[in-house]
């Protein structure tokens, strides 16, 4: 017994120097940072906006790698199931995150259990956008079209379980109304087809609708915010709008697999917030219509949990088709 416990005790202090040695020598070769979206989309868009200043904080090369499909389930399990060294970040967007327990009867990871959260990276609003050829010219006179034509109205999004698809089925739960939902497999293509006509609206991210809208290309009705954009002040929140009470957030953050050391956690999560503080962070997130939110690694943990049973108390009241 006396062996054994000098043997386990022998283990756990070695497996405990280990770690302090990974991490003093973290980050030691380039760090891949998962989005499980295409290109073109919020989560890409924000991935490619901090990427680099998170890379030259950490004094390392950070590669963004899309790894689309499965409703965000696939990058987001290869990100769960890699190896626990700090060398695989998911960049994550809560929507999907928290959502996809309530829309899929079988999950490969549980989100909860299998990532530990590092960082928010940013908060942003919805807009609700349609095509400029769209006889509206407010979220009002939307609401009323899609009452005085149930079912006929599609909306798209970049898929079952995106922060798109809930937006939009939150919206619809609050207006009463009935919406056709067209998914699609990233945000780029989900905007074109948009922008093209063959989609009648959409709740964008609004990084990834600004310039269209800016453009003309894509016409803004309302901002899911409790309080009007900064980046489209003439644009009324949907509250103004005719959808009392409907206020709904995004937000991005990075996560690691669990088990990571936590002196790498932490040492993550400080480059990030040190990035984050920055006037040119700041600014960077501005422009694409997202406001820098750093966190302390256990708040983002709280906030996947906090959304979790927020999507699981709207799937009482809404007959999500479980996929």
């Amino acid at each position: 017994m006396k062996s054994l416990s000098r043997g386990l005790l022998g283990g756990l202090i070695a497996g405990a120097l280990g770690a302090s040695a990974q991490a003093q020598d973290y980050p030691s070769r380039p760090i891949r940072m998962i989005v499980p979206f295409g290109p073109g989309g919020v989560t890409d868009i924000t991935a490619r906006t901090v990427a680099p200043l998170i890379g030259e904080a950490l004094q390392a090369t950070i590669v963004v790698e899309n790894r689309a499909g499965g409703s965000t389930i696939i990058g987001t399990d290869a990100a769960a199931k890699s190896k626990p060294d700090g060398y695989t970040l998911l960049l994550a967007s809560g929507g999907a995150l928290a959502a996809n327990p309530v829309l899929f009867k079988q999950m490969p990871y549980d989100a909860i259990r299998d990532l530990t959260g590092v960082s928010m990276i940013g908060t942003l609003p919805y807009v609700l956008v349609v095509n400029p050829s769209t006889p509206v010219a407010t979220a009002a006179d939307l609401i009323a079209m899609a009452k005085a034509k149930p079912g006929t109205l599609t909306y798209a999004s970049a898929g079952t379980g995106s922060g798109n698809h809930l937006a939009a089925e939150l919206f619809a739960n609050v207006t009463g109304v009935n919406l056709i939902h067209v998914p699609y497999k990233s945000g780029g293509a989900m905007v074109s087809d948009l922008m093209g006509g063959v989609v009648t609206l959409s709740f964008s991210g609004l990084p990834a609708a600004l310039q269209h809208i800016k453009s003309g290309k894509l016409k803004a009705l309302g901002v899911s915010s409790a309080e009007r954009n900064s980046g489209l002040p003439d644009t009324p929140t949907l509250i103004e709008s005719g959808a009392p009470g409907y206020v709904l957030n995004e937000w991005t953050g990075i996560f690691v697999p669990a088990g990571t050391p936590a002196a790498i956690v932490q040492q993550l999560n400080a480059a990030i917030g040190k990035v984050l503080r920055t006037s040119e962070a700041t600014a960077k997130l501005k422009g694409i219509g997202a406001d820098a939110s750093p966190s302390a690694p256990a708040r983002l943990d709280e906030v996947l949990r906090e959304d979790f049973a927020r999507w699981t108390k709207l799937a009482q009241t809404v007959k999500f088709e479980q996929q």
